[in-house]
């Protein structure tokens, strides 16, 4: 009878145990406030290539700052480079803004992510400089989504007001006391993001004048999992702001006190449906627009058809102003024999992505091609912010992106006798040598706001000599439907910006065959008729304060396709993203 009673004992004690150290083990990213500092990491590594110094310097700085100042205590999480284990008894890991090239996923443990969320963790995010999507990439990663996102698009930069919340939607996710107003620091703004999956859940907790379609903080959950992703579009580079700083806190300490339990179901969304009107259309993502810009150098242009459209001018004399390096002129191509008869079939057409014009505006000729064999005497013309280094393969700007902001050389910026009869003053016009049908314009701006208005000209927009073609097309011809005023404008540093224009009907492409047979470049199938473009002007508005530094275009990348490429090896350095 005693032996009985003391395994009964010992089962109950046993079982005791087990449930204490399973509600230690669930709570432990609900440590008490009374003993101690909460943990929270923030990633460090300065190896990965996730983070780049050069680029932004102060942005995990300021925010390390920030959650020491709330009483945390902050560790550094170096990461796999360096073989350090993640710290998972964190109540947070906080990602800074990502100004490298490269991904999270690809350099990281995203399985260490995932299971701190799984257990009950918080992970908070911000925008990616260089590769737009990687963060709602991150975010489906983190939380297991299945599929892709229906909506998640960058809408606009906001530097000028007060963020409400969406209090119904916040207090959702937490109820807890948020801060009514955050400051009007430079934010960016996305739309609502909802995902494919049936379990994702979404909370757009603060948005610009109420608007969830502007959402400044959002939240991320996955029906079942206790964890969750907080992604905010205030990169810190202003340092600690009152409002983001109490906000941040009290999502912080909701998981420090275990709050958060999890969605019990994706009803929310149901709840409450997107306006999708508020969405600008932004297919094909454009994570290596700041990757070109930085380069010095590109792939090689390609050879083949020339196209010249004008007679060469007459050799000019070398005087680059200084400093500028003389550039000499490059040698003239072999002649080559004529090609062999060839039993493949040309290509109807060829996708290419974030690829610069064929030509501009020249000061001699109408137009100077990006090959032409006279092109660095061109240049030389007007070295210092030349309209030609928008189209220059051989080297691309290369334009400081730090403060104080100032005129760069390899930028063109409206100077006396920059414009061009025909079109509107401070307009530059850039043009295709052959017909294609744009999805985007991106423009890099720089030093201060000024892009005003892009514009298109239809196909052919310049005399095409080598096509018999003699059409000259200007502004008096653009329609109304071709010209594009509400850009979206993405801010890349403290003295750049991102601005898009997206091509919509009656320019727009669509899934349509492209015909072979009985068609070319000079007869193009009528529905490619209504939608080939030749030409893309970008007007800037006047400079209002004359102190202010100049809005200068430091590059211009046009994604599309080309209809009956000539020469598709001119292409290829410029593919088509797997994922657009």
């Amino acid at each position: 009878m005693f032996k009985f009673n003391n395994e009964y004992l010992l089962k109950a004690i046993f079982i005791i145990i087990s449930c204490l150290a399973g509600v230690t083990a669930s709570n432990r990213h609900g440590q008490h406030l009374a003993a101690g500092r909460p943990l929270v990491s923030i990633y460090s590594s300065s190896t990965s290539g996730l983070l780049d110094s050069s680029w932004d310097s102060i942005s995990p700085i300021n925010l390390e700052n920030a959650l020491r100042s709330s009483s945390y205590n902050v560790v550094r999480f170096a990461g796999k480079a360096v073989d350090t284990p993640f710290e998972s008894a964190s109540s947070a890991f906080v990602i800074p803004p990502l100004t490298g090239d490269c991904i999270y996923t690809d350099v990281e443990d995203i399985e260490a992510i995932n299971a701190f969320v799984r257990s009950g963790g918080l992970v908070i995010v911000h925008d990616s400089v260089r590769r737009p999507r990687a963060t709602q990439d991150l975010v489906a990663a983190i939380l297991g989504y299945s599929g892709s996102w229906d909506h998640c698009e960058a809408v606009a930069v906001n530097a000028a007001y007060s963020f409400v919340t969406s209090t119904s939607v916040a207090r959702d996710f937490l109820n807890v006391r948020w801060p009514t107003r955050l400051e009007g620091a430079r934010v960016q703004l996305h739309s609502w993001c909802k995902h494919e999956d049936p379990n994702a859940v979404s909370y757009p907790l603060y948005a610009l004048g109420g608007d969830t379609m502007k959402a400044a903080v959002q939240a991320f959950a996955k029906v079942g999992i206790p964890g969750a992703v907080v992604w905010l579009g205030y990169d810190w580079q202003g340092g600690a702001q009152q409002g983001w700083d109490a906000m941040l806190r009290e999502v912080i300490n909701a998981f420090v006190k275990g709050s958060f339990h999890g969605p019990v179901d994706a009803s929310l969304m149901d709840k409450h449906p997107l306006r999708l009107d508020g969405i600008v259309d932004s297919d094909g993502d454009l994570e290596d627009f700041v990757r070109r810009y930085l380069s010095s150098s590109t792939g090689p242009a390609g050879g083949g058809v020339s196209y010249g459209g004008y007679f060469p001018s007459p050799q000019i004399p070398n005087y680059p102003p200084s400093p500028a390096p003389t550039i000499a002129p490059p040698s003239p191509s072999p002649m080559l024999p004529p090609p062999k008869p060839s039993t493949v079939a040309p290509a109807r057409f060829m996708w290419f992505h974030n690829m610069t014009a064929h030509g501009v505006q020249g000061i001699l000729t109408p137009v100077v091609w990006f090959d032409d064999a006279d092109f660095a005497s061109q240049l030389n013309l007007r070295y210092n912010n030349s309209k030609l280094w928008l189209v220059n393969r051989s080297k691309q700007p290369s334009c400081s992106k730090e403060p104080p902001c100032g005129i760069c050389q390899r930028a063109w910026y409206p100077y006396n006798g920059s414009d061009v009869a025909g079109f509107p003053n401070r307009t530059v016009v850039l043009y295709f040598r052959e017909p294609v049908i744009l999805k985007r314009v991106t423009i890099l701006e720089m030093a201060s706001i000024g892009v005003e208005e892009v514009f298109l000209l239809g196909w052919p927009a310049v005399p095409i000599p080598q096509l018999g073609l003699n059409v000259t097309r200007r502004y008096d011809n653009v329609t109304q439907s071709d010209v594009f005023t509400k850009l979206t404008r993405t801010r890349l540093s403290v003295c750049s910006s991102k601005v898009e224009a997206v091509v919509k009907p009656p320019r727009s492409d669509e899934p349509q065959r492209v015909p072979g047979l009985g068609y070319d470049q000079t007869h193009l199938p009528p529905f490619f008729q209504e939608r080939a473009i030749g030409g893309v002007g970008i007007r800037l508005r006047a400079q209002l304060n004359p102190r202010q530094v100049h809005t200068q275009i430091a590059q211009v990348l046009f994604s599309g396709r080309v209809l009956y490429p000539q020469n598709p090896g001119e292409y290829a350095p410029y593919p088509r993203p797997r994922s657009s």
